[in-house]
């Protein structure tokens, strides 16, 4: 883990996408699913804020942010460089073996799409599902990214209408699922729990990122556990999601 503070960044915009770039010279290995706490102390946003690391390649690190709150809005809106501050990288390690040894399916919802687009540069053999409302929101998948998809729209609008978890009902071989997306997705993603082995990566609020604050815990059929340094990667099986709430229905 880094701690460092840079005005050596550049900064991209397509409509509320926000395409954040740093140099990454140190000797630490990135894996897929993990994530780097960023913060400012020209923001008016008191704590750092969690982002998954979207890409990795020639030594420059890639977050694909949605402009939806404070934090996210001082990004968006940067005209000068002010320096900013980067803890990571966060997250447990995960074991790429496994996942090389079937075929990975990547499920992707909306912004959630940003860690998967990583992810596949690590597996031999995967396919990238994108699922978006319409057209509108494409460029959360398209914009800037080396990698082809199969596309659903909830309208119709472009790709196949529908949603990303229907293309599991159209595949018939053994296959490895990852997701990250809204909790809407993984509550469907349950129905194949008795197909497929299903991993997804949690989203949630995070004080520090480095499992002090205790502010990210979920129940698991563990215990409790920190997404911030048990994921925030985990199998599907373990969490505890209950039907009609949000993800603070079931935070601790």
């Amino acid at each position: 883990m880094k701690y460092f503070e840079t005005e050596e960044y550049e900064i991209k915009k397509c409509k509320d996408l926000i395409l954040l770039k740093i140099p990454w010279n140190y000797d630490e290995e990135i894996f897929p699913s993990q994530f780097f706490m960023i913060g400012s102390d020209f923001s008016n946003a008191l704590l750092n804020r969690p982002f998954s690391v979207s890409d990795y390649n020639d030594k420059i690190l890639t977050f694909r942010i949605k402009k939806v709150g404070r934090f996210t809005n001082f990004l968006f809106n940067l005209e000068k460089k002010s320096p900013l501050r980067f803890i990571g990288p966060l997250g447990k390690k995960i074991d790429l073996i496994l996942f090389n040894k079937s075929k990975v399916i990547l499920i992707g919802g909306g912004i959630g799409i940003a860690p998967l687009i990583f992810f596949k540069r690590f597996l031999k053999e995967s396919i990238l599902i994108y699922g978006c409302k319409s057209k509108e929101d494409l460029h959360y998948f398209t914009y800037e990214n080396d990698f082809n998809g199969i596309i659903y729209t909830e309208d119709g609008s472009f790709g196949e209408k529908g949603f990303p978890t229907d293309y599991l009902n159209k595949l018939k071989e053994n296959a490895i699922v990852i997701s990250c997306g809204p909790l809407n997705m993984y509550k469907t993603l349950r129905n194949f729990l008795d197909r497929f082995e299903i991993f997804i990566l949690m989203e949630q609020l995070m004080g520090c990122g480095f499992g002090v604050c205790l502010g990210c815990v979920i129940n698991t059929n563990e215990g409790y556990k920190k997404v911030c340094e048990d994921g925030p990667m985990f199998n599907l099986k373990e969490i505890q999601i209950v039907d009609s709430g949000s993800y603070e229905q079931y935070r601790f």
